[in-house]
């Protein structure tokens, strides 16, 4: 098991192989590959070993059915290669993406229905989160563009027009920025939330 506590009491130090804060990855928690790989990154940087340096490294880590000297980009290629699907979790599924905004029919979830609405952006945003991440597979603007695609039409417009006001005052100085999926789902959660609150169509603008 990754253990950052262990491994990062002394940012001076480059622990050796077997010593007991040293990165160790196991293979019985595949979902802690990108950490374990994340920490032999920041021991090289600890010694001033550039990531993309054609430096032998077999010294300190071992590639899986090789023994011979690697360099860590072929270590790395290699583990990645054995864990496909742990290290496509950790960065998110553009298909799992669409997979999930095909089980829900495109403007159906009403703003009363907060249940599937909730779940819906409980859902997206496992992914989205990941998918946004440097090297981006996927923009704002396209996770938007999903989200608002599974709600009821009045719904969005309300949402819209919540993220308006907001934004007038929020950004006077920068009208050019646009909103980012984080917004976009506390502004329908929030609209959602007023209307079950107040319970009042006539308020919203609502239709019976």
């Amino acid at each position: 098991m990754v253990d950052r506590n262990n491994w990062d009491s002394d940012e001076n130090h480059v622990p050796e192989a077997y010593e007991k804060n040293a990165p160790h990855f196991d293979d019985t928690l595949p979902e802690e590959l990108p950490q374990f790989l994340e920490q032999i990154e920041r021991m090289m940087e600890i010694d001033e070993t550039p990531v993309g340096e054609n430096k032998q490294v077999s010294s300190q880590i071992s590639c899986t059915g090789n023994r011979q000297p690697v360099t860590y980009q072929e270590f790395r290629k290699e583990v990645i290669q054995n864990y496909p699907r742990a290290w496509e979790s950790s960065r998110g599924s553009v298909q799992t993406l669409y997979r999930i905004l095909k089980s829900y029919s495109d403007g159906t979830i009403k703003v009363s229905d907060q249940d599937n609405l909730f779940r819906l952006i409980r859902a997206l945003n496992v992914q989205v989160q990941k998918l946004l991440v440097p090297p981006a597979r996927l923009t704002h603007r396209e996770a938007i563009q999903g989200l608002l695609s599974k709600l009821d039409p009045e719904f969005e417009e309300k949402i819209k027009e919540y993220l308006s006001n907001q934004w007038v005052e929020a950004n006077a100085s920068d009208p050019e920025l646009e909103s980012t999926f984080d917004e976009y789902c506390r502004a329908a959660k929030r609209v959602a939330k007023n209307f079950e609150t107040r319970r009042d169509y006539s308020l919203y603008g609502f239709s019976n």
